[in-house]
């Protein structure tokens, strides 16, 4: 009797051990991973773009909050755009809320500031689209987006060029024509992919085989970077796969091996090049929007050459960052908090390079 207890004991004891590793697990990555305080302790300055505006919407006056924002440098000065919503999250429920009930709107604003970040220009942009990402391509403004196909019911991928007068010039919507590479090399580790397959069979069933189908087909964190002197895209991270775009589709053009810590990061910065090495910061996610962030550095190959694992800007849940610029004293990156505050922040070039794991 006393063993038959000991067994049942031992048996609840290794479900609950299984049942919070699925539950962990639930986007492919842990929830409350330990993370590199260092980093968040280090920055010299945080300016601090968030606020408030009303904007006149479907002939009504409506609150619009700032989302999220990207910058770049543009000649001598800085360009940042930064998104702004009718939307809030409502972390009780984990679901968006807007104010009105209605459907999502989305407005950006472009600021031209000095190196001061003082506002030289400023003008509001009727661009419904999601995360932009500024890129500076030899002085020509470029940037990727997030657009509501309404077609296909899902977001793809939009490409775009601002004119001299800050107006978008031209729009590229380009298709993915290519078949993933199904190796593996490429594959998701199989002690990961055990539990996610354990975690959808107990909690989810069919609606998470439903959301990981979509989720392998599409990728919308396109990221881009100046590759062999021309503009390419990095579509995935594990491995990595380097992209162009070729009469309006992305066609793949390489792939490179990565480490394994690499299989849950999806993109967040365009590339910064500097210094002969291509500078990214690239997310990772858990299902309750729990963010965690890494720096990553390639030579001008795209070798992997180095990266800071697993930090945060402030501490919070939700932190998603589009914009890095690497300069001889300083690393300068954007983000938002909580979908609503956008900031700027800017830490001592050698603090970060002392943190980096060289490779």
């Amino acid at each position: 009797m006393t063993v038959i207890f000991i067994i049942i004991i031992i048996l609840i004891l290794l479900s609950i051990l299984i049942i919070e590793h699925c539950y962990n697990y639930k986007n492919f990555y842990l929830l409350n991973i330990p993370h590199n305080k260092n980093l968040t302790l280090s920055n010299k300055k945080i300016i601090n773009m968030s606020h408030i505006i009303n904007l006149l919407n479907d002939d009504k006056l409506k609150d619009f909050k700032t989302a999220n924002i990207s910058i770049i440098p543009f000649k001598n000065n800085y360009i940042c755009v930064i998104r702004i919503t009718n939307f809030f999250l409502d972390f009780e429920i984990n679901n968006l809320m807007t104010q009105t009930n209605i459907d999502i709107q989305n407005y950006q604003i472009f600021n031209l500031m000095d190196k001061n970040f003082n506002i030289i220009k400023q003008k509001i942009l009727n661009i419904n689209c999601e995360d932009i990402r500024l890129f500076n391509e030899n002085d020509k403004i470029i940037f990727s987006c997030n657009y509501f196909n309404e077609l296909t019911n899902i977001f793809n991928v939009m490409i775009c060029e601002f004119d001299n007068n800050y107006n978008i010039k031209k729009i590229i919507k380009p298709i993915k024509n290519f078949k993933m590479i199904k190796d593996t090399k490429e594959s998701i580790p199989i002690y990961i992919k055990s539990i996610v397959s354990s975690f959808k069979t107990i909690f989810m069933g069919e609606k998470m085989n439903i959301m990981t189908k979509y989720f392998d087909k599409w990728e919308k964190n396109w990221i881009l970077v100046n590759y062999n002197d021309s503009l390419h895209i990095i579509y995935k991270w594990y491995p990595l796969h380097i992209c162009k775009i070729s009469n309006d589709k992305l066609e793949l053009v390489e792939i490179k091996n990565m480490p394994e810590i690499f299989a849950f990061c999806r993109g967040s910065t365009n590339g910064f090049k500097y210094d002969n090495m291509i500078w990214f910061i690239v997310h990772k996610t858990s299902t309750y929007k729990s963010y965690y962030h890494m720096l990553v550095i390639f030579d001008n190959d795209m070798n992997l050459k180095g990266y800071i694992e697993d930090f945060k800007f402030e501490n919070c849940i939700v932190e998603f960052c589009l914009g890095l610029i690497v300069d001889n004293d300083n690393i300068i990156i954007s983000y938002s908090t909580y979908d609503s505050n956008c900031k700027i922040i800017i830490y001592d070039k050698k603090i970060i390079e002392s943190l980096i794991n060289w490779l």
